[in-house]
């Protein structure tokens, strides 16, 4: 597991800032955590995970994850994002209910971009194993 973060952050596409994963199960696999209702924020240089209290001891431990505590990771991640200055947003298209598609545009000020290029560098990532996962299939 170690580096999944870190090779994300070097293939984002040039043209976002960050990278919001939402879905439960590429979040795990980018974390190895199995937090619900959270969302993993990645730039370029940082990754953050917005959970709620109730997970903190979860989402501390996480490496290379700065752990951003929020009962709402939603209104978290707006707060963050200005923070950080991220202008442009890709978000996992295939990942967003409509509800949640609405606030994002809503409540933050970046421009969203759900164009599927980051569904697709998630799956390509996902398919190239590292020798540590071909480890653990093999002994499994």
């Amino acid at each position: 597991m170690d580096g999944r973060i870190k090779r994300l952050m070097r293939m984002l596409p040039e043209d976002v800032d960050a990278a919001l994963i939402n879905g439960y199960g590429i979040r795990r696999y980018y974390t190895g955590r199995a937090i619900p209702d959270a969302l993993l924020l990645v730039s370029g240089k940082s990754a953050w995970m917005l959970a709620s209290p109730t997970y903190r001891k979860e989402a501390v431990g996480i490496p290379d994850v700065r752990y951003v505590e929020s009962w709402d990771p939603w209104v978290g991640l707006s707060d963050l994002l200005e923070a950080e200055g991220i202008r442009r947003l890709a978000v996992q298209a295939d990942q967003l209910t409509v509800a949640e598609w609405g606030r994002l545009k809503k409540e933050t000020v970046c421009e969203v971009v759900d164009d599927g290029r980051l569904d697709e560098l998630l799956y390509r990532l996902n398919c190239v194993k590292s020798q540590e996962e071909v480890e653990a299939v093999a002994r499994a």
